[in-house]
Formats: C-alpha cells, structure tokens, sequence
C-alpha cells in the first residue's frame, strides 16, 4: 500500500475526470500483473494501456510516477554487498609496494568486524614486468597494523557519498546520521552492562566498543569502517532502498516522518563548506545565513502542497530535490546558468536586494503598504490584502516588553498582517513566473475567496474590477465577461 501510495504513477493529463481514472485503473493493473521478482521498477507503457479517447497533451505536460516493487531480502543483501566493497577501499587505503605495478586489487572476501584489525589485508598486485597476458601475480601481506580504518570527519565525507551513489553535498548528513546510530548503539550497550555514561569523549575513551567512533582534537566526530557498515547493513535492511528514499531518511529525522525546512540546512551547509563555487561566501556569515534561507525556501515553493512548511516522501519524490543535489555538483560556479536555479547566488541576491529595498524600516517584515511599492504598484491593494491573509505572518503591532502583553496585545487585536523574507521569496516567485506549477498553485489560493476549491465567476470579476484599472495605457481592455 505504501509504494502505491507513494508512486501510483500513470500518465495523468488536463482531461475529464472519468478519462484520468480509466489511465489509472489500466496502469495499476497492469503493474499488478507485470510483478518483477528483482524490484525493478515498472513504469506503465504507452503500449500496454488500451487506447482512451483523450485530448493531445504535449509531452512536457504529462507526468509519469514509478511503481516501486520491495526487493527481496536477497536483493537487499546483493545491493549492500556491492556498495560495501565499493567504498572498502577509501577506508582501507594501502601504499604501493616499489616495485614494477600497474594495478592493486582489494581482496573481495569480506572479514568477520572482529578480524578487521586482528588479520592482515591480502593484496593482489599484477606485475608490469611481462607484456604477456598471463602477467604474473605477486602477492603482498600487509601488516594488521597499517591496515587500521581511516577515519572520516564530515567535510572529508563527500568522496564517501559519491561511492555510496548519493548525491555528494548530503555528506554531511550521511555523517551525521551514522555518528547519531553509532553513539546511540554505544549508549545502549553501556546501559546494558550497568555502566554510567557521560559526555562523548569520557565513552570513547580507553573503551574498545568505541573504537570506531573517535573524537578528534577538535571536538568533531570521526566515522571509521565499522560504524559505516554497519549502517549500511541497517539502512539496506528497512528501507526500499532507491535513492530518493535512501537521501529523505538521511535528511529525517528519526523521530518524524516528515521533513520541515530546518532539515535542509545540513545539505546547504555542507554545499557553503565544500563546494569551490561559494568559497567567497567563507568570510560572510551574514550573507551565508540567507542564502540558505533562501535555498530552503525555494525548495518547499517547489512542493506541490508549499503553504504546509512539511515534506513527506511522495512531495520528495515529486520535487526532484535529488536531481537538484546531483546538479549542483557539476556547477563551475555560483553566477552561471549551469547551476540550477535553486542554488544560484545570483537569483538570491536579486530576491535579497528587493526585499532590502521594500523594507524601509529594516525590520525583516514587509506590511501591505511596503508590498504595494512593487513593481510601480502593479498590484491591486484587493489582491495585496488577500495575500496578506493567505501567506502573511501575525505581528503585535506595539512595542511590547514581555510575553504576557504580547498576549494581550493579539487578544485586543492590536495585529498586523506582513510578510517576512522567507514569505516574500514566494511572493516574488509566483508574480515574476506567473505559469509555473508552483505559481498557478499561489495565485489559485488567492483567488479562491471562500475556500471551496472553485473559482466562480464572482472572485474573478472581484479581482478583475480591482486590476483592470491598472493596466497600461497600451493595452486594450474588455470588460470581464468580454473576456469569458
């Protein structure tokens, strides 16, 4: 139920709605018969679905969901086995022997956690000596002691998560959520031996089980071989592990089944820190701080449900917030048009800017009266109100000392209704790209005056008496049922 659920996919298109559910019904059975023993994903063909009578839709418009099949438990096991020895040798790097190679090949046998540090790592090392193809194959022992694990902090995470096949900027939360199982793991083992814990370093000191899990100098965490495997033994073993769900559960919480836009910072934190294109923000916090404002706030814009602040993982499939991730890397720079949109510094700093500029009083709120000086008061003051009351924050509108009079102050209505900055960058979207899905979404909200779902002929002409007067002297204007 739940991967129906979260990708019940057919080709849904602007049609009448007993159309959309005969592709729906097709599509769902067909993916009920073509079960693949592999967990495959199955899309629905265009040509396994019986012809319906349907209006042409261009192909930019249509879009086509996955029916996402659990794996198997043997699947499951093939899949950790395969990321396990690909991300084996960045844990275990070994010096080259000085003599004639050309390549070394890890020994592909996994060891025992035990054995790890107690046996020496065999190495294959093919000699460059013979030019024939049966060269021959020397065999080096290296010693038990120089085979320990790296240890990784989080800025060192990103090579990591490339061999991992995630995105490389969510290093620093597969980190995080490694270092968070792997303290929780130790907290439990010392309760069950009757053990009194303390602060990190007191647990990893002098203690064996915590090996695996230093502390370096400096206070940050450190994730050797072990504490890795061993969450990727857990992570392949729960979850349906396809990459959007694999990268949603590094982003969640444990606690919660959602995302909210604090859960983001993580990735942008790690995007300001490691990614060469923003290293000029390095020496400005203050701008570091709202660029990833702004970042956050345009991933949840792009939500389907954006006025909700919450993200669960059908809304994160929907997104592409993966994709995004996987784009920002090639980016070359912050200012170009090879880096999405989303991440661009220089989208932000025009949203930044206008909103500097509408904010007279430099408090980080903008009341109807700033917001009617955009775009040369293009905007009627009906259609300013009413965003006002769909996305607009409360504001006591006195000076208050203390929580109590704040209190008293709302009871007696003595409120304001205004935007904030992360309000205002969806504002901004929606009115300079009007025919987005995201945009559509805004602007139906506001026009939908009683809150049925329905635009009726009223709210329009409402809005339409509001605007028409507003147009430019170049334009020819009909009167609204002209226009319907």
């Amino acid at each position: 139920m739940e991967s129906i659920q979260d990708a019940i996919a057919t080709t849904l298109t602007v049609t009448p709605l007993a159309t959309q559910t005969a592709h729906a019904t097709k599509a769902v059975a067909v993916a009920a018969e073509e079960s693949s023993p592999l967990g495959i994903p199955i899309v629905p063909s265009e040509a396994s679905i019986p012809d319906i009578p349907a209006a042409p839709v261009p192909k930019a418009h249509i879009k086509r969901l996955q029916f996402r099949l659990s794996p198997s438990l043997e699947d499951r096991k093939r899949m950790t086995r395969l990321v396990v020895e690909r991300c084996r040798p960045l844990f275990f790097p070994v010096a080259l022997p000085t003599s004639p190679t050309s390549a070394v090949f890890p020994a592909a046998t996994p060891q025992p956690h035990d054995a790890v540090t107690a046996m020496d790592m065999t190495l294959s090392v093919i000699s460059t000596a013979s030019n024939s193809s049966t060269a021959p194959v020397m065999t080096v022992r290296v010693p038990a002691s120089t085979a320990n694990s790296r240890q990784f902090l989080k800025t060192e995470f990103q090579e990591v998560a490339g061999a991992c096949g995630l995105p490389k900027h969510v290093g620093f939360a597969l980190h995080r959520r490694i270092v968070e199982r792997g303290w929780m793991q130790l907290e439990e083992l010392r309760d069950a031996m009757g053990v009194d814990g303390g602060d990190k370093a007191a647990l990893a000191a002098g203690d064996n089980v915590a090996d695996e899990f230093k502390v370096a100098e400096d206070g940050e965490d450190r994730v050797g071989w072990e504490g890795f495997e061993r969450f990727l033994q857990h992570v392949f073993q729960f979850l349906n592990p396809d990459m959007e769900a694999l990268v949603y559960e590094l982003l969640k919480p444990s606690d919660r089944d959602y995302l909210v836009p604090l859960d983001f910072r993580i990735v942008v934190e790690d995007l300001l820190q490691t990614h060469p294109a923003f290293e000029f923000l390095a020496s400005s916090p203050a701008f570091q701080a709202r660029f990833t404002e702004t970042v956050i706030a345009r991933l949840f814009y792009l939500c389907p449900r954006n006025g909700r602040n919450r993200m669960d993982l059908r809304d994160f499939r929907l997104t592409n917030i993966t994709t995004l991730f996987r784009e920002v890397e090639t980016a070359t720079n912050s200012l170009g048009n090879n880096i999405p949109s989303v991440f661009s510094y220089k989208d932000f700093y025009v949203i930044y800017c206008k909103f500097w500029e509408l904010d007279r009083d430099r408090d980080m709120l903008l009341t109807i009266y700033d917001l009617e000086l955009y775009g040369r008061r293009a905007l009627s003051h009906a259609a300013l109100a009413r965003i006002m009351e769909c996305y607009g924050i409360t504001v006591v509108e006195s000076s208050v000392e203390d929580e109590g009079a704040a209190v008293a102050a709302v009871e007696r209505g003595d409120t304001v209704r205004c935007l904030g900055y992360k309000e205002f960058i969806a504002f901004i979207l929606s009115v300079e790209e009007k025919t987005s899905d995201s945009a559509l979404d805004y602007w139906f909200r506001v026009l939908d005056l009683d809150g049925d779902g329905v635009l009726s002929l009223l709210e329009l002409e409402t809005f339409w008496e509001h605007q028409h007067m507003r147009l430019p002297e170049q334009y020819t204007v009909f009167d609204f049922f002209s226009l319907m």
